[in-house]
């Protein structure tokens, strides 16, 4: 398996990848490629909020992280 993992595949022919969630430090993250902004939207009297998509950039780092992640766990086993 690829240091990409899957997210090349996820993004295989996805030029805009959007997914319902909150992102904390989405100015941060497009700022450094990860996301970019798509729309700011409002719905009845809640505050305006920005939608954001995960770019090719994003899902590589978010694959590497994802990856090296998973290459941490510590498998012990219980005693009862």
């Amino acid at each position: 398996m690829s240091q990409l993992g899957g997210a090349d595949e996820l993004a295989a022919g996805r030029e805009n990848l959007t997914l319902p969630g909150r992102l904390y430090g989405g100015k941060r993250l497009a700022q450094e490629g990860l996301v970019r902004e798509v729309r700011t939207e409002r719905q009845g009297n809640w505050p305006e909020r920005t939608v954001y998509e995960i770019t090719r950039e994003g899902l590589r780092a978010f694959g590497i992280v994802r990856t090296e992640a998973l290459q941490k766990i510590e498998w012990r086993a219980e005693s009862l």
